[in-house]
């Protein structure tokens, strides 16, 4: 193209539907994946495990859980949503911005797991929900 002329538009780019789909599934999972705050370890590698003296102190709380963007006590509020069955040892966590996504907590086994049912939307009227 000459100067002061548009460029050329590239040639459409087609996409299937699986390449979609696993394009969303990866950015809702940067978005909301998480685990309790120091369950999981870093060698000088940079290969993760499970931290054998792991122990999460107040399941209940929100402070006690985060994901790759940090704490969950210090996201936007009304973001996450944490619910704790003592009885059970068992704390849900879910997201409202992604509405449809599941985190847990187990204190029996000591195990966690995130699980989304959605469309893949995210909600934008977070700030009005609160």
């Amino acid at each position: 193209a000459r100067e002061g002329e548009d460029p050329e538009p590239l040639p459409p780019w087609e996409i299937t539907e699986a390449q979609y789909m696993m394009t969303r599934i990866n950015a809702i999972n940067a978005a909301t994946a998480l685990a309790p705050e120091g369950m999981f370890v870093t060698d000088p590698h940079g290969n993760h495990s499970v931290n054998p003296m792991f122990v999460v102190h107040r399941p209940d709380q929100a402070s006690a859980y985060a994901t790759p963007q940090g704490n969950l006590a210090s996201a936007v509020p009304g973001k996450w949503g944490v619910h704790h069955d003592s009885f059970k040892r068992l704390t849900t966590i879910r997201n409202f911005e992604f509405p449809g996504f599941f985190a847990y907590y187990s204190a029996v086994s000591n195990t966690v797991g995130n699980l989304y049912f959605g469309d893949g939307r995210r909600n934008e009227d977070l700030a009005f929900a609160v």
